[in-house]
Order: C-alpha cells, then structure tokens, then sequence
C-alpha cells in the first residue's frame, strides 16, 4: 500500500470479523461496519483491496481481502507504522506507571533517634545519619 492507512493497526481483528462472517462477499456497507470507515473510504478501500463492480455495488470476496491483507503485513511502510505504534504505547504505559508513582507521597515523620547500649552517649543513630558528638580527635577516639 503506498501510505498508512487508520485501519491498518486493527487488522488482526478485521480479519477475524471477516472469518465470522457468513457471506464470501463483502459490499460496501459490511466494510463500513467490519473496518469502521464512512461509505466513500470503504469504497476507496475496496476498490485498493481489489474488488469489482457488479452494477452499482462494488463487492469484494474474502479470498481477495486475505490476499491483500497478507501483502499489506509484508510491506515495510506498514511493519514501521505498526512497530512505531506499539513502541508509542508501550512509552505512554511506561510514563503512566512512573507519573502514577511519582505522585506517591511518602509522608516523613520526625526522625527517630536509637540509642544502642555500650556505645558512647554522645552518639546518635538516625535513618541515614550517624551523629557523635566530640570535643577533640582524643575524644572522637573514645
């Protein structure tokens, strides 16, 4: 196909549509249903996916659908687009969940002092932090 076309990230489900459905033609108005186009885009996309005129219905057969929509997955314009949406998505997740956990406020109490016995008064043990309180480097020794 020469340029991305809107329905092209949901052809896995259309084509699963397109198994469920009885009738081995498609006119215009099962694609407007089955791809989620208004009627002139379902037309122009018929008419690309090659289906024929039979007075003034356009018709496309599944086969001919299944067929295009297996060379539509190898072309390289499509394989980007679709790599780049789902990279796209996968950003957007990622920077929900670390906004969502960035917005978490860990509400901070006053800091506990533990006193350890054995060890000199003048030292102070904190969550990150440990204090001594000395007058020279014979003290701090002690």
């Amino acid at each position: 196909m020469p340029r991305y076309h809107s329905w092209i990230k949901d052809i896995d489900q259309i084509e699963a549509l397109l198994e469920a459905c009885p009738s081995e033609t498609l006119d215009s108005q099962m694609v407007e249903t089955i791809f989620g186009l208004r009627r002139d885009a379902a037309i122009r996309t018929m008419r690309r996916l090659g289906a024929e005129k039979h007075g003034l219905v356009w018709l496309l057969s599944k086969r001919r659908a299944y067929l295009a929509f297996q060379k539509i997955r190898l072309d390289k314009t499509v394989l980007t687009e679709l790599e780049r949406r789902n990279r796209v998505i996968h950003e957007l997740e990622s920077t929900r969940r670390t906004l969502k956990a960035r917005s978490i406020v860990i509400p901070m109490g006053p800091a506990e002092v533990w006193k350890i016995d054995g060890i000199n008064p003048n030292t102070r043990l904190k969550p990150g932090t440990l204090e001594i309180d000395y007058v020279g480097a014979e003290d701090l020794l002690r």
